[in-house]
């Protein structure tokens, strides 16, 4: 008789979950994780890289605070590492800020980590010093293999040195960034994913520069197996970039196919209609480009405001100032902000429509004075509109802006002029009012030191005679100028 062999359920859960993760069928690995009836260790240790890869990283969090805190073995530095990994991902992708789990900082993978999770957090100088510390502890632990030379240390350090280009590309040292992408190029990493994120990089600092370097790095995007490696908005990011990099090179189609490709995908994302109005606007379909973004605007009423900001921009590279202004003014969320308020000013005075920037400035400030009374931008606002009005001699209109900035500092002696000359024009009982408020000619006259003022060595720069000494200088400096050009003459 054949003896039967039993195997726990556990386990074959565990190998055929591997197998597909491994095949890189991922959802059909976490299903079968969670149908089985129990979990052992490894297939806890399992499900917690499959939430990771399918980036649900809550519960991948989940998953792993629970495994280092009832676990007692050798494999708790990994495990840590692991979580480190998760809270770096939270940190740049979702961009939330992790819970501090006092995870000591070890090893190199653990200091690298850490240095992501604070570039996500917007800590770049922390990050970079950070990650200069992870390279100390690569360099340190990779030393006592005799074997690796120079080169293959190099390619060991290269994820860190590509981290570091990113935080320079960041702080606009483009120059530094794009050599220390170069060099890692050169080394040929077997990291595809690494490979592919530094070509992207490049891409991204030529812009529409270089494009010959350009469509060569973008090769290195397509390699096998990069969609494995990279996350889904590393993914999305560089076929952003073949979008527009398609476009810089009059490949129209193609940028048309991909932009395409990318709204079909997520359908409320704004690059890519912005990168289709952009190849329209290239071939000189204004009008097409416009009416492609009012369409999007309305089917997505939520990401209208930037649509429509993009629509003016048009407009007024199209000269049509008015229908301009009537986009931006559209845009009700940011119809107060100091940045809308100041474009649409702009524009009405350079349409000559002074009544409109006028009744801009109004609608603003009753803005501000039902929601943010008294604030600074408040005031600010209300200052720029009597300038404004004063500017263009509505000094009638300004008097209501003046008496408000007066009686929030009645020691503002400028104001208080500027509005009894204001007044002057229409009430001139009230100007002489208000005249009274002005300081003695006593308290403003201005204490001067004759003797002093004309022993001064600054005196002598105002007098008529250093005046014309300088105008002297300019009368030979424009007879050279003649002398050489009859010299030439003769030529």
């Amino acid at each position: 008789m054949m003896s039967r062999l039993f195997i726990a359920s556990d386990v074959i859960a565990f190998e055929k979950a591997y197998c597909e993760y491994r095949l890189n069928r991922i959802e059909t690995a976490l299903k079968t994780i969670e149908g089985a009836s129990q979990k052992s260790e490894k297939l806890k240790e399992l499900h917690g890289q499959v939430l990771y890869r399918l980036e649900r990283y809550s519960d991948c969090l989940s998953v792993y605070r629970d495994i280092i805190r009832n676990s007692q073995d050798d494999y708790d530095e990994e495990r840590k590492t692991n979580l480190s990994a998760v809270l770096a991902a939270m940190s740049i992708w979702e961009k939330k800020t992790p819970e501090d789990f006092g995870i000591q900082e070890s090893t190199y993978e653990l200091c690298y980590n850490s240095a992501c999770t604070l570039i996500g957090q917007g800590h770049l100088r922390k990050g970079m010093t950070k990650l200069r510390e992870a390279e100390e502890l690569c360099r340190q632990s990779i030393s006592e293999d005799a074997d690796l030379t120079e080169e293959d240390i190099e390619a060991e350090l290269a994820i860190i040195h590509g981290q570091m280009a990113y935080i320079m590309q960041l702080q606009g040292k483009t120059d530094d960034a794009l050599q220390l992408y170069n060099q890692i190029i050169k080394l040929k990493p077997t990291d595809v994913g690494l490979m592919a994120v530094v070509a992207n990089n490049i891409i991204t600092v030529n812009k529409d520069q270089n494009v010959f370097d350009s469509k060569k790095k973008v090769k290195l995007t397509n390699a096998e197996g990069v969609e494995h490696k990279l996350c889904k908005k590393q993914l999305q990011a560089i076929e952003f970039n073949k979008a527009l990099l398609s476009m810089y090179t009059n490949q129209a189609d193609q940028c048309r196919k991909i932009s395409a490709s990318l709204q079909s995908q997520d359908p409320e994302h704004l690059l890519p209609v912005l990168i289709q109005a952009a190849q329209l606007c290239r071939e000189k379909q204004h009008a097409k480009a416009v009416e492609m973004l009012q369409e999007f605007a309305d089917q997505h009423p939520d990401n209208a405001a930037q649509i429509k900001l993009t629509m003016a921009q048009l407009k007024l590279a199209q000269g049509n100032v008015t229908k301009a202004c009537m986009i931006l003014k559209s845009i009700k969320e940011l119809e107060q902000t100091p940045g809308m308020v100041s474009a649409l000013v702009t524009m009405h005075s350079y349409d000559e429509d002074i009544d409109s920037a006028i009744e801009v400035f109004s609608n603003a400030i009753s803005w501000y004075q039902e929601n943010q009374p008294i604030s600074p931008l408040h005031l600010s606002l209300v200052r720029e509109a009597a300038n404004f009005k004063l500017k263009h001699g509505r000094k009638k209109d300004a008097i209501s802006d003046l008496e408000q900035l007066w009686k929030q500092n009645p020691k503002d002696i400028h104001t208080l002029a500027q509005l009894i000359s204001a007044y002057s024009l229409v009430d001139a009982e009230k100007a002489k009012i208000l005249s009274k408020h002005l300081p003695s000619s006593d308290t403003m006259k201005l204490k001067v030191d004759v003797d002093a003022l004309e022993n001064s060595t600054g005196a002598t720069f105002i007098r008529k005679k250093a005046a014309k000494v300088a105008g002297e200088q300019a009368k030979e400096q424009g007879q050279t100028d003649i002398k050489k050009k009859k010299k030439k003459k003769k030529k």
